[in-house]
């Protein structure tokens, strides 16, 4: 199921510095969501994970990660926000 305006982008060493995609649809559930860190590629998706974004980024926030609010990202985890 894919998410509405994300794209799909390949990454190239010294051409960018974030993938375009970094919520996805989850690996058990397609109508949840994955989180993906545009850094180093950590996922979250919470205890449980949630079929809409603002739930799922109000989780991440609460966990540390950074970014914009949108699926698209750029997004960072804990670790790499720091």
């Amino acid at each position: 199921m894919p998410i509405a305006g994300a794209r799909r982008t390949t990454y190239l060493p010294g051409k960018s510095t974030h993938p375009a995609v970094t919520a996805i649809p989850g690996e058990h559930d397609p109508a949840t969501l994955l989180l993906i860190c545009d850094s180093c590629g950590r996922a979250f998706d919470g205890d449980h994970p949630p079929r809409a974004w603002q739930a799922l980024w109000a989780r991440a926030l609460g966990a540390g990660w950074r970014g914009r609010d949108r699926q698209i990202g750029p997004h960072s985890c804990r670790r790499c926000a720091d």
